[in-house]
Parts: structure tokens; C-alpha cells; sequence
């Protein structure tokens, strides 16, 4: 028997993302990354990261091998031979000594329930391999003197079997900080190119306005049809309304003499006046042509004679 090391399909990486925003729920980030094992920042950074990012996120830790799910085997075998030899009236009394531990756990409770039920679902799976492909059995490093003491127990018996893995800390998350700060490096420096870009297609600018202002020249046409389905699958033609003409563009030559960014000035735009960035641009661009009379070359100099001044 021996102690080793679970992690199917981002599973570990998962239960550790539950865990930091579960425990810091409660307890503070501060008692959750201490009580997971990984550095402050970075605790900081996964609360922080949005649903989508979250999922790529996940896949570069799994990826790095920074986060296992550690299983004592030896004391889960043990605990499925006591637990499988009780009689109902025993499994009452457990069940009542057991349940006045789960409530001194507090919000930990709710972090170690998540790690034993998915051990057991694990396990699940590797009994049904056993059974089913034996040939495969060997994908799931599970010792076979558990399989065959789990197959003994009955559907009464689960629920007392996973309180006792949490009050014996058979189940736990093994990670590598080292690891864990260069993945949550690495996806910094990808969120400050990559946040910018999703901001501007989710706020209707064009792919053409996306490459030449975020700096990034190379943003894929792929990426920007995506983004442009997912957040633009209902826009319809909109022009700026007769009334806001004379307030949006007086806003625009007041962040300009701001020596506020390009990028800021559309924004700011978009969030006051609620219109797609590629028509603010459009109306802005006509608007200065006809005021300047200038081609597109001497307006490029105009707007960058007036950020400059």
C-alpha cells in the first residue's frame, strides 16, 4: 500500500481554483493561501481571473504538473474496512460523533468535502475499469485491495466513509509554489495583451482599430471573430443620433487635449454614450475630415499634433 497521486482531466488544478475562492470567502485570503500552500499573489491573481480565463488558466497549471491531488491510500483502505463491517445501529452513532466534527471545520468543511467527493469519484471510475476494461486498469494508480474492499460497501456507507476521509486528512492538494508563480507569471504578462483586446471587440471596436492601437499587430482573425460572435451576435446598424453628435465629439477634443490614450478616449465614449466603438470611430473620423479637410495622412497629424501639445 502506498501514498500517491490522482489527476484526471485538470481535476487537481480545479479543486485548488474551489478552494482559494471558497476558503477566502470565509476566512480571508490570507488563512486560505496558507492553508493551500501557495503564495499570497498568487491567491490574489486566481480570485481575480474571470470565468473564461479561469479554464485556460487551469490547463497551464495542469500542463506544469503544479497541482496533484494526494491520496493516503494505505488509511483509505483501512477506513473502507472498518466503515464496511458496521451495522446500522453503529453507523447512527458514527454518523452523529462525525457530524459534530463537520461543524468545528467551519468553511474548511466545504473545501475538504469537494477533495473527498471527487476522490471518490475517481475511485468510481477506476472500479469500473477494473471491472469493465482490466486492460486499461492501469491508467487509474489505484491499489487494488481498496477496489475490492470499496465493493463491499453499500450506498449507507458512503456518507460516513467521506466524513472519515476529511477528519483523517486522507484526501489533500499537493502543490508546487515554485511552479505555480511562473504559470501565474506567464498568464499575467498574456492577460495584459490579451484583457485590452477582448475589452475593445466586447465594446464594438473593428479588427482593424484592435491592431492599431492596442499594439499588438498580430491579434488572429480567428480570435477576433470569436470574441466579435460571442459579444456582437446582436448588434444592428446604429448611427449616433442627431442630438449626440455635437456631445460626443466635444468630449472627444477634450480627452484628446487630455493626453488621454486612443484606446481610453473610444472607451470612455462607448461607456457614456453606449455606441460601438467602429461607429464612434467612424463618425469621429468623418467629423474631423470635414472640419480639418485634410486626407487621412495630414489627420494623422492633426490628432497627433493635438495629443502633443
Amino acid at each position: 500500500m502506498f501514498e500517491g497521486t490522482l489527476d484526471f482531466k485538470n481535476e487537481a488544478t480545479q479543486l485548488l481554483v474551489q478552494g482559494i475562492c471558497e476558503l477566502s470567502a470565509y476566512d480571508g485570503i490570507d488563512s486560505a493561501v496558507q492553508e493551500l500552500g501557495i503564495s499570497r499573489q498568487a491567491g490574489v491573481f486566481i480570485t481575480e481571473l474571470t470565468v473564461c480565463e479561469l479554464h485556460e488558466f487551469c490547463l497551464k497549471l495542469s500542463s506544469q504538473k503544479a497541482v496533484e491531488l494526494k491520496v493516503n491510500f494505505n488509511t483509505a483502505t483501512k477506513l473502507a474496512e472498518l466503515v464496511a463491517e458496521l451495522n446500522l445501529s453503529q453507523l447512527q452513532k458514527l454518523n452523529v460523533s462525525t457530524q459534530l466534527y463537520v461543524k468545528s471545520l467551519g468553511a474548511r468543511f466545504e473545501h475538504d468535502q469537494l477533495l473527498a467527493s471527487k476522490f471518490l469519484g475517481l475511485l468510481s471510475g477506476a472500479m469500473e475499469h477494473a471491472e469493465q476494461a482490466p486492460s486499461n486498469y492501469f491508467m487509474f494508480p489505484v491499489p487494488s485491495e481498496l477496489i475490492v474492499v470499496m465493493q463491499r460497501l453499500q450506498a449507507v456507507h458512503l456518507n460516513l466513509y467521506m466524513r472519515l476521509l476529511i477528519q483523517k486528512n486522507v484526501v489533500g492538494l499537493e502543490v508546487d509554489s515554485a511552479k505555480m508563480d511562473r504559470v501565474v507569471a506567464s498568464m499575467k504578462i498574456q492577460l495584459q495583451k490579451t484583457r485590452p483586446i477582448r475589452e475593445l471587440i466586447a465594446a464594438g471596436a473593428d479588427l482593424s482599430f484592435v491592431r492599431k492601437y492596442t499594439g499588438v499587430k498580430h491579434v488572429s482573425s480567428k480570435l477576433y471573430t470569436q470574441c466579435r460572435m460571442l459579444y456582437g451576435a446582436h448588434w444592428q446598424i446604429e448611427s449616433i443620433t442627431a442630438k449626440d453628435c455635437e456631445t460626443v465629439y466635444e468630449q472627444f477634443k477634450s480627452m484628446v487635449q487630455s493626453r488621454a490614450p486612443v484606446v481610453k478616449i473610444y472607451l470612455g465614449l462607448h461607456h457614456t454614450f453606449g455606441y460601438r466603438i467602429e461607429t464612434l470611430y467612424q463618425f469621429i473620423q468623418k467629423t474631423l475630415v470635414s472640419e480639418f479637410e485634410h486626407d487621412d495622412y495630414q489627420l494623422n497629424l492633426e490628432v497627433s499634433k493635438l495629443l502633443n501639445d
